[in-house]
């Protein structure tokens, strides 16, 4: 025996199944109407980044005390 509720639901997700297959076109409508053209032309890179990184050389600091952010530490440890 089935619980009344179950039914219920079980019922309305296979309505809006249904209703959603046959709301959304199958391929072959797609192909046969051809290929879709955009609304709108959108920019693919509306904002490109300027940055530009200023010279510079590597830096070594030794001796310095490391945390990890895992509860390690390293201590005399040389970080470049």
């Amino acid at each position: 025996m089935t619980h009344p509720r179950r039914d219920q639901g079980r019922s309305k997700r296979l309505l809006a199944s249904a209703a959603l297959a046959v709301a959304t076109p199958s391929r072959a409508q797609e192909d046969e109407r051809g290929p879709r053209t955009p609304l709108v032309e959108l920019d693919r890179d509306p904002y490109p980044g300027t940055y530009q990184p200023l010279p510079s050389t590597p830096t070594l600091i030794k001796g310095a005390t490391i945390l990890d952010g895992r509860a390690g530490r390293i201590d005399g440890g040389d970080v470049l």
